[in-house]
């Protein structure tokens, strides 16, 4: 009898000990089954090729070598982003032959699907900073897995940066009680005949009413030369893009030559050329005074003086 106790109380220790373990581990994974392995990304250090840090000149060309690798399920997408963001797909140039071309890049190639192997080429931002650069893949189960390289954009030293920035600068009607004339290397209105101004406005026509008799027009005087862009500007020319000397030289260079400016209204961008200075202006504001002839625009204003 007692052997029998014995057995059974063993019996019952064994029974008892099985179900907390199996309750421990069912209320640890409900399911009672492991996380799926998700992809893989790493990028390569080989020459030529940026994976983890790097310093490069703005609008160069960036190469990154991207070799990701499936887990549990096929892959499914590639997305590039730059500071978080989406790179656009015009500064991305993918290997000749790939299969890919947007971004994000579905993964459609079955070969793909099980790993690759990429060469991706992007263009450098135009504008000194840091920037974070990811290369995220997600497969088919939305498991995801990234790739990250910390690029410094530098200035090329060839450039030279805009002297100085003049914002909310006037210019008056010639014939009001204001000053008609404007010196561009100090932002400063003066008289429309004054040896110090490098533009000044035409004033009104007289054979028109009053009210709308301002000509709304700018030449430039005393041997500077007004062009407007013209349709020869690089794509992504504006007034904010325009940040060294180069690029003022450029501007003005594959600008429009012209005597009397068109009505000037806002927006519209100005190049001047004095000697070896260079300007940029950007109407900002046009302002008309229909009771009298003080009606005025207001400017902004880059520099750049030669040596």
């Amino acid at each position: 009898m007692i052997n029998m106790k014995k057995q059974l109380f063993s019996l019952l220790t064994v029974a008892l000990l099985s179900t907390f373990f199996i309750t421990s581990c069912t209320e640890d994974n409900p399911l009672g089954t492991l996380p799926g392995i998700g992809p893989s990304i790493s990028l390569s250090s080989a020459s030529g090729f940026i994976s983890s840090s790097a310093v490069v000149l703005e609008g160069e060309i960036m190469n990154f070598r991207v070799t990701a690798n499936t887990g549990d399920e096929p892959l499914d997408r590639l997305t590039i982003t730059e500071n978080g963001s989406n790179v656009a797909l015009t500064r991305i140039s993918y290997e000749s032959g790939s299969n890919f071309g947007a971004n994000p890049a579905p993964v459609l190639n079955a070969t793909d699907k099980q790993g690759f192997t990429l060469d991706i080429m992007i263009e450098a931002p135009g504008t000194a900073g840091n920037y974070e650069y990811a290369f995220v893949v997600r497969d088919e189960a939305s498991m995801t897995a990234s790739a990250t390289a910390t690029v410094t954009v530098e200035m090329a030293p060839v450039e030279t940066a805009i002297d100085t920035t003049f914002s909310a600068v006037l210019v008056y009607n010639r014939d009001g009680q204001e000053f008609g004339g404007l010196n561009l290397y100090n932002g400063e209105a003066v008289a429309f005949n004054s040896m110090d101004a490098q533009i000044r406005d035409l004033g009104i026509d007289l054979n028109l009413p009053s009210a709308d008799n301002w000509l709304q027009q700018i030449t430039a005087v005393n041997d500077a030369e007004l062009k407007a862009p013209g349709d020869s500007q690089p794509e992504g020319f504006s007034f904010e893009t325009t940040n060294t000397r180069e690029a003022l030289i450029a501007a003005f260079d594959n600008g429009v030559a012209i005597t009397n400016s068109e009505k000037v209204a806002v927006g519209d961008i100005f190049l001047v050329k004095n000697n070896d200075d260079y300007f940029i202006l950007q109407v900002t504001e046009v302002t008309v005074t229909a009771g009298d002839n003080n009606d005025y625009y207001e400017f902004s204003i880059k520099k750049s003086e030669g040596a």
